[in-house]
């Protein structure tokens, strides 16, 4: 049987196994999972590390140095040591973050955010879960629970300041929306634009399905404020507060 025991840092979430083909959303598209009032959502941020890239890089940068110098064992050495680095580097320098932001179906049209320092909850108020930072390339992950008291709840992803300047395309950044029954709904990202923040993904609850549309609205370049969702399911890019980012962490 499934489990939710997550301690802060831990992203392990234990799902039935799907292999069911994902369908994936095009640019501005939509998908949809027919709606449940017993239904758990998981949604899934997954996205590659820089290690591979900066590695390769740091290997040829150090083997051409190595051939200047003219020597064959220093080609091999500088080789192994540059691409190391570079693999090392690149790795660690791929922290990105999972954020939700919720409308709830009724009551105030405040958008709740679920982010690395404000986890929610799944059995009361925001009924959505987030279930651990994680600081190395991979996946974080958030449920959302008792489906009928949510309106709108938009999925943001934020690359932390240290990772330095870069598209979030250039991680392969998606998110996965899935019910564990159904056929999950991948969304991609299809712009290289330069931003620490990028809204990737808008669920809205209506007519007895779980519309998901890929809408890729990014932050203007620099801008680190909390992107904001509001009551009739539109994006201000950096239109939220300012919280507590991973850089001072």
């Amino acid at each position: 049987m499934p489990t939710d025991k997550f301690t802060k840092g831990d992203t392990k979430l234990t799902e039935p196994v799907s292999f069911v083909k994902p369908v994936k959303l095009t640019k501005g598209g939509e998908g949809s999972i027919p709606f449940s009032p017993d239904m758990k959502l998981t949604a899934t941020l997954e996205w590659q590390g820089r290690g591979l890239r900066l590695g390769l890089f740091g290997l040829a940068l150090g083997a051409i140095i190595g051939l200047l110098v003219g020597e064959f064992i220093v080609t091999i050495i500088l080789g192994l040591l540059f691409g190391s680095a570079g693999f090392l580097i690149g790795h660690f320098l791929s922290d990105l973050e999972l954020v939700a932001l919720r409308i709830p179906s009724g009551g105030p049209m405040i958008a709740d955010e679920i982010y690395w320092d404000n986890l929610g909850n799944d059995t009361r108020h925001p009924f959505v879960k987030h279930h651990g930072d994680s600081k190395t390339p991979g996946r974080e992950i958030i449920t959302i629970h008792n489906p009928g008291s949510h309106r709108h709840i938009a999925f943001a992803v934020y690359s932390a300041f240290r990772n330095g300047p870069g598209s979030l395309f250039s991680y392969r950044a998606r998110v996965v929306v899935s019910d564990g029954i159904n056929p999950p709904v991948m969304v991609p990202l299809y712009n290289r634009k330069q931003s620490y923040w990028c809204t990737i993904a808008l669920i809205t609850i209506k007519n007895g399905e779980v519309v998901i549309k890929q809408i890729e609205q990014y932050n203007r370049i620099g801008d680190e404020h909390f992107p904001q969702l509001t009551a009739d399911g539109q994006i201000v890019p950096g239109g939220g507060p300012a919280r507590t980012y991973k850089r001072r962490t």
